[in-house]
């Protein structure tokens, strides 16, 4: 039996809406491998990063040598990381860890800015708590918030006393 003239047109215009299929298919995979050779690089940072940080020794600041895993880089970033963030340096390397699983396997169209946003008043919040629970003695080679639960939180309990702060605080970092 012969096929009618519109049922060619049918099957042509069914091959044609299966291209357009396959290439708006293709079309969401390219950038995979810049994607993957961002998410190696932001791993071995973080990685580094964590050493960093993780393997700090304040007594390195007078030589010789480094007890730092990774040198002297090692320890600036690690007295970078400490100065700026406090005990919640650790959550920086973490982060891009956090980052480089995203760029492996996490999915493009998932909108990733309330998670920063997030993570950014929690790491603040946690740095003032941070400040204002830990003595700031001479047993820290940093403030236990570092530069940023330092200042604000001497901040806030300016304006709103400790105990105030203390609920600001909390209420972010549950926020």
């Amino acid at each position: 039996t012969k096929r009618s003239r519109g049922d060619s047109v049918l099957h042509r215009q069914d091959i044609a809406a299966r291209r357009r299929a396959l290439n708006q298919k293709k079309m969401k995979h390219v950038g995979t491998g810049r994607r993957a050779i961002a998410g190696v690089f932001i791993l071995a940072v973080s990685i580094l990063l964590l050493l960093s940080v993780a393997t700090f020794d304040a007594k390195d600041r007078m030589g010789p040598g480094f007890r730092n895993a990774i040198g002297p880089v090692g320890h600036a970033l690690g007295e970078l990381l400490r100065g700026v963030f406090g005990m919640t340096a650790f959550v920086v390397p973490m982060v891009g860890l956090y980052v480089a699983g995203i760029l492996f396997v996490g999915d493009r169209e998932r909108r990733r800015w309330p998670q920063g946003v997030s993570l950014g008043l929690l790491l603040i919040a946690t740095a003032i708590l941070f400040q204002l629970i830990f003595d700031e003695g001479g047993a820290w080679a940093h403030a236990p918030g570092g530069l940023i639960g330092r200042e604000l939180g001497s901040l806030l309990t300016a304006l709103f006393s400790t105990v105030g702060t203390v609920v600001l605080a909390s209420a972010i970092a549950v926020v």
